[in-house]
């Protein structure tokens, strides 16, 4: 049910980072972390404020931490949730995705398009 996100940065991620990203994914929200190491989920960036990021050149030197605003998620969910509780977060909060964290480690996002495919998955299977 849960996948990793394909993409992510560090808060102290340059342009160069970035810019890998943002060309190997086109997820529209971008988790941001503290490191590989410790995967601590400090929030997202939206996709086009990565974009615009990497394009100005004034920000050579500067990283997302420093030019971009990390927003944190209004709701975070748990590794355990079930699918109907998914189904309910995503209604209720209109999110397109939810991250799902464990403490304070990123564990993957949900989207919408892939609740729909696992609730068909699941319907396939009754």
């Amino acid at each position: 049910m849960l996948r990793a996100p394909s993409v992510l940065v560090h808060r102290a991620d340059g342009q160069a980072q970035v810019q890998t990203a943002v060309r190997s994914s086109s997820q529209a929200l971008v988790p941001v972390v503290e490191s590989d190491e410790s995967l601590c989920f400090l929030g997202y960036v939206p996709r086009h404020e990565l974009q615009e990021f990497v394009i100005q050149d004034q920000n050579v030197d500067k990283c997302v931490g420093e030019v971009c605003q990390i927003q944190r998620p209004t709701v975070l969910l748990g590794p355990h949730s079930s699918v109907q509780q998914v189904y309910r977060i995503l209604s209720v909060s209109r999110e397109q995705t939810i991250f799902v964290t464990e403490g304070e480690k990123l564990r993957g996002a949900i989207t919408w398009p892939e609740l729909k495919q696992m609730l068909e998955d699941l319907a396939r299977d009754i």
